[in-house]
């Protein structure tokens, strides 16, 4: 028997949501380098630099949800590219996002790593994994 499906991932923004299993399938189909992720900025723009409540004074506006788990991140492969999603910024240059390797952004910033391997989404690729909650 074949094993289980993967359960579909997900990546929330304000009211966005972005199917992560949907960027992987069209990574799949549309095979690109990798990019060097510089781990530093991102996990502070993420808000994965600081223990849990020892910054009460500061909320980032990003950063993993309720379900985020420092044990699981501790034992995920950082070969493993992340997803960055490409926003289009009305006026200026897009914004990017990662919607997918938190658990691989902690533990590269928790280990050391100066750098991660990353899928970059194009606009148009983006807006089709994107939809309103």
């Amino acid at each position: 028997p074949s094993p289980p499906a993967k359960p579909a991932q997900w990546f929330v923004f304000g009211g966005w949501v972005f199917d992560g299993t949907a960027a992987a399938a069209i990574i799949r189909a549309e095979p690109r380098e990798t990019v060097s992720l510089p781990v530093g900025p991102w996990a502070r723009a993420y808000g994965l630099d600081r223990d849990p409540g020892s910054d009460t004074a500061t909320i980032p506006l990003l950063g993993p949800g309720p379900g985020f788990s420092r044990a699981y991140a501790m034992t995920t492969d950082l070969t493993q590219p992340v997803i960055i999603a490409t926003l289009p910024v009305t006026g200026d240059e897009p914004a990017a996002l990662l919607i997918d390797g938190t658990h691989r952004l902690f533990k590269g910033h928790a280990t050391g790593a100066a750098e991660l391997p990353a899928y970059v989404l194009t606009e148009a690729e983006t807006l089709a994994i994107r939809a309103l909650r």
